[in-house]
């Protein structure tokens, strides 16, 4: 299985980072979209389990990560090859999205 970390992109205002998704539709800023974020990292995952992701890029940073550790409004992406699925961290897990 792959795996790639998109997080916002630098020039993205301070105000989108860190929220949840309820927090960006109370302020008005919608779903999340692909040109507000850049993917940081791609790599592989053993097995489809979102808590080895957190443990894997929130806690023990790889070292050839270039974001910083995974956070709230970071979006994973898993794959198997055929078709993606995209996970928004949310303070207490993830929601699956469209992206």
């Amino acid at each position: 299985l792959g795996v790639k970390i998109w997080q916002l992109r630098q020039d993205a205002p301070f105000e989108k980072r860190f929220i949840t998704l309820y927090g960006r539709e109370d302020r008005g800023y919608g779903k999340p979209r692909r040109e507000e974020y850049e993917a940081v990292y791609e790599g592989e995952v053993e097995k489809f389990d979102l808590e080895d992701v957190w443990e894997r890029f929130a806690r023990c940073v790889p070292a050839d990560f270039q974001g910083h550790a995974l956070s709230v409004s970071d979006i994973v992406e898993l794959t198997d090859g055929e078709a993606s699925r995209f996970f928004y961290v949310e303070s207490d897990g993830f929601a699956e999205i469209e992206f």
